[in-house]
């Protein structure tokens, strides 16, 4: 799910549409198991980190 969710974040995406992709809907669990690794292993990031509980936020993944 890891993989699926950075091949569908190669364009900014909001979080609503990565939770329908992979089908689950409790954001909070979401955020602990997926989004946020992610972000801590550098390989997605926030489009606006300074406010990362915006209702705008918007995920990506990381160029190396």
């Amino acid at each position: 799910r890891m993989e699926q969710i950075i091949n569908f974040c190669r364009e900014p995406k909001p979080l609503s549409e990565i939770m329908e992709l992979i089908g689950l809907k409790h954001r909070e669990n979401f955020m602990n198991i997926y989004i946020n690794p992610l972000i801590d292993s550098g390989r997605l990031g926030m489009i606006d980190p300074n406010h990362p509980k915006s209702r705008n936020q918007m995920y990506v993944i990381k160029e190396n």
